[in-house]
This record gives structure tokens, sequence and C-alpha cells, in this order.
């Protein structure tokens, strides 16, 4: 306790700390609950005990704090619809009231994660790196920006992120290396631009974009790329995709790339997530692991003796 008093009363080391041990290990788990967890009691920590503020740290920690809330917040939106299946309006009104606020919570926690991820990196202009390290904790900053306007947008604009975040987070995301991120800042670009209509270049298809950077995230076994696609997707109310980006999930590969397997098992999580919104509308019910689209009945032939 008191070596933890210590490292957290001095904001370098903190920083030092969180971007060369903790980010490292917790990034290479799959357990959500557990980085959730990590989130709040660092949140906590670093704004009690810290004599000054930790930027890189609560960037992290105020990430995976949204995270908390973000789950519980699907886990009321589905409480809802599964009320809804069973005829009990008030327990679905009651859900999708529970849900908006707790996405209005992790847009606030998500917020303030990518406020601070730019004042301690900057922007596309002006981004500067030490090393892996710092892409990583910038990496899930943008995410956070993402994910803010997201989980506004979820909430009915409670929190009043930026319209046009989710555009200033791609052109932040060509700070970073597409190839050395596994297509994250790639299909971070295209979601935005998909996303809004126009915003990007004239001779390029966003769709075609996403659908190329799932490939190849999926191919190295980190989700985020195609995790990415399924919000634009779901966000535009293109469900034939939605069902095309979930039946092609692949199963995890072992190993690849275990520096950054929560955020695939985030991706999974998401997956799941719209997963089970088709079943519960079409059967009543979660869906079953994997996350798979309920199967549409064919057709029947037709009869050749009708009129």
């Amino acid at each position: 306790m008191i070596l933890l008093l210590l490292l957290w009363g001095c904001a370098g080391t903190l920083d030092s700390a969180v971007k060369s041990r903790s980010v490292p290990r917790l990034a290479a788990i799959r357990d959500l609950d557990v980085a959730c967890a990590f989130g709040e009691v660092g949140v906590a920590a670093s704004l009690t005990i810290s004599r000054e503020r930790s930027g890189q740290a609560l960037t992290v920690a105020w990430t995976m704090a949204g995270l908390c809330s973000e789950l519980q917040a699907r886990e009321a939106a589905i409480q809802a619809r599964l009320a809804m299946a069973r005829g009990d309006t008030a327990g679905a009104s009651d859900g999708r009231i529970a849900a908006a606020r707790l996405h209005a919570k992790a847009a606030e926690r998500y917020q303030q994660a990518y406020q601070l991820a730019l004042d301690e990196y900057g922007d596309a202009d002006r981004c500067r790196f030490l090393s892996r390290a710092d892409e990583g904790v910038y990496l899930l900053g943008l995410m956070a920006g993402q994910l803010a306007q997201v989980n506004d947008g979820e909430s009915g604009g409670v929190v009043s992120v930026p319209l046009n975040q989710i555009i200033e987070v791609g052109r932040a995301s060509l700070c970073l290396d597409d190839e050395a991120w596994w297509a994250i800042p790639e299909a971070t670009r295209m979601a935005g631009w998909a996303t809004v209509p126009g915003s990007g270049p004239a001779d390029l298809d966003p769709w075609q974009g996403l659908a190329a950077a799932a490939a190849r995230g999926d191919a190295l076994g980190q989700g985020i790329p195609r995790s990415l696609w399924l919000f634009a997707a779901a966000n535009a109310g293109r469900a034939d995709q939605v069902r095309e980006i979930l039946a092609a999930w692949p199963e995890p590969v072992e190993g690849q790339p275990q520096e950054w397997a929560l955020l695939d098992q985030y991706a999974r999580q998401l997956a799941r997530h719209e997963a089970d919104l088709l079943w519960i509308a079409e059967e009543g019910h979660r869906a079953p692991a994997p996350p798979a689209p309920p199967l549409v009945a064919a057709a029947p032939p037709p009869d050749p003796f009708g009129d």
C-alpha cells in the first residue's frame, strides 16, 4: 500500500508504470470485466491520491471506466428487448431509460479519455510519440473518442459530443502506422467517412474500405476493424450487411495478437450484442455462441398447381 501511494503521488512515475507495465499486461487479457475494474479503480486513485495530473494513466483509466458503463448499457438494452418480446411494455420502457442513462455515463467517461489523449499527444497536425507504448495509449484515446460519439447518440445526445468528432478521430488516426496496428487506423477513417456521407475522398467507397480493413484484421486475429464495419453498418441501418458481417466473424486466432487481445475481445462482445438483438427480435432469446445471426428461412418452392 505504501508503494502504491508513492507511485500514485508522482504523475511521471505513474504514467511510466501504466505505459510500460499495466497497459501491456491488461491488453493481453480477454477479460473485459477485469479491464473495467482497472479503469474505475485507476480513475479514483489518480484523482484522489496523485498530486499532479497523470494524463497518460488517466487516458487509459477513463477509457476502461467508460467500458464499464457501456457494458452495463448494452445489458440494459438487451433486457429492454427481452421485456418487449414478452409483451412487458413497462419493463421495456424502463430498460430503455436505464440504457440511455448508462450510455450517457459511458460517453462522459470516453470523452474524458479522448480529450486527455489529445492533450498528451496532439492531433493529426502535431502528434508526437516516444515509444510504441505511447502509441498504444493514443490508440485507446482515439477509440474512446469514437465511442464517446456512439454512446452519446444512444443516450439521445445528453453529453453533446460534437457530431463531427468521428471525422476528427479519423484524421488523428493518421498518426499511427496502419500495418503496425492491424488496420485499425484505416478502419477508423473509413468508419467516419461511412457514417458521414460525403466526408471522405470523392473517388473512395468507404464501405469497400471497411470490408478490406476487416479482412486484414481478421487475418491477424484482430477484430476491431470488423467491429468498426459493424458499427457503421448498424448505424446506417444496413441490416443485410450486419448479418453478413456477423456470419463471417472468425474464431479467435490463438496467440495472435496477444499484445492486444483485449481489443479483439471487445470487438467480439460487440458482435455478440448485435447478434443478441437480432435473435431476440426473431426468436425471442439471445444468440447462442458464436455470435451468428439467425438463419433466414428459405422461401417454399412454388406450387405448380397454384394460381
